[in-house]
């Protein structure tokens, strides 16, 4: 998946209570002999924050890409005339690699908790 880094995307038996979360005083939390950090549990279930990636990175990436196009459309619009045929299809890819840049670097600066989600 690009985004967000996942350790491993299956459970795994091994580095034990690497990913444990309960009461610290409850005696019964031995042995744990699982790491409990995969989208995935050892039985191939998916674990709740799986859903919550798969939500977030399909909104955030919903709206970067909506972004681009009206952005890279309505200037391209606006150049269509001027532009020469012989160069309107590289001039179309720069537009469109300029605005997915200067998202990228607005991402990155104000929002970089979206940034590292979507894994710009």
């Amino acid at each position: 998946m690009i985004g967000d880094f996942i350790w491993t995307a299956f459970d795994y038996i091994g580095e034990a209570s690497i990913g444990w979360c309960g009461y610290p005083l409850d005696k019964r939390i031995f042995p744990w002999n699982h790491a409990n950090c995969g989208d995935l549990n050892l039985s191939g279930e998916r674990r709740p924050q799986s859903y919550l990636r798969e939500t977030l990175y399909g909104i955030y990436m919903g709206l970067a890409t909506t972004f681009v196009l009206v952005c890279s459309n309505v200037m391209i619009s606006l150049l269509r005339n001027i532009i020469p045929d012989k160069v309107r299809i590289p001039a179309y890819v720069l537009i469109i690699a300029t605005f997915v840049t200067v998202l990228d670097m607005a991402m990155e600066y104000a929002l970089p908790d979206v940034y590292e989600i979507l894994g710009l």
